[in-house]
């Protein structure tokens, strides 16, 4: 089993290498379970994504709140289901660290690599915030709270800070060249992984 864990600032397409790669890993003969966060199937996630779009202390709690329970109803359930899938992919996880007020990062950090499992891989999609930012715009969808370019650069600064022994993909390029990477990177890892 390889639990995979892609994090990266919003729009910077973790959910498209996510999919990449677990397509790839079907592709393989594996049965892989795919979860982003916050999750809407759970009510933890649901209440995440409502506070993410409030303003404010509170708002900021709140959704941090119900992330963090959101993940470890997710980190339960593939307990759970660990024998009946190959391979686990969580889109966000770990890094949503980053969106604290960066003088309680480091300490926030500690807790989690304490409390929370690592990941077998984690993947890094970086991208430049200004571009994130255009294609979150393009979606025609009412912007979180955290999505702003000078926000954006904040957290993108913040998660850097936090990589360790992370993969990182750069998503600056146009789609046609980030798939040919993403493919490359993909096939190495479940060649060394699936081997």
């Amino acid at each position: 089993m390889t639990w995979y864990v892609i994090e990266g600032i919003d729009g910077s397409g973790k959910s498209t290498i996510g999919h990449m790669i677990e397509e790839k890993i079907i592709k393989c003969g594996r049965k892989v379970l795919f979860l982003e966060h916050p999750n809407d199937l759970c009510r933890f996630g649901r209440l995440a994504h409502k506070y993410l779009f409030k303003r404010g202390k509170m708002a900021v709690v709140f959704a941090t709140l119900f992330y963090i329970l959101n993940v470890v109803h997710s980190l339960k359930y593939k307990k759970k289901h660990s024998e009946e899938y190959d391979d686990f992919i969580f889109v966000r996880y770990n890094m949503a660290v980053a969106y604290l007020p960066k003088k309680l990062i480091k300490l926030g950090n500690k807790i989690i690599k304490y409390v929370f499992p690592a990941p077998d891989v984690g993947i890094f999609v970086d991208i430049d915030p200004e571009l994130a930012m255009r294609r979150i715009s393009e979606r025609s969808e009412k912007l979180e709270m955290f999505e702003s370019v000078e926000k954006l650069a904040s957290t993108r600064e913040k998660m850097l800070s936090l990589l360790d022994d992370w993969i990182i993909v750069n998503n600056n390029h146009d789609l046609e060249q980030t798939k040919k990477s993403i493919n490359l990177l993909i096939s190495e890892m479940t060649e060394n992984l699936l081997s």
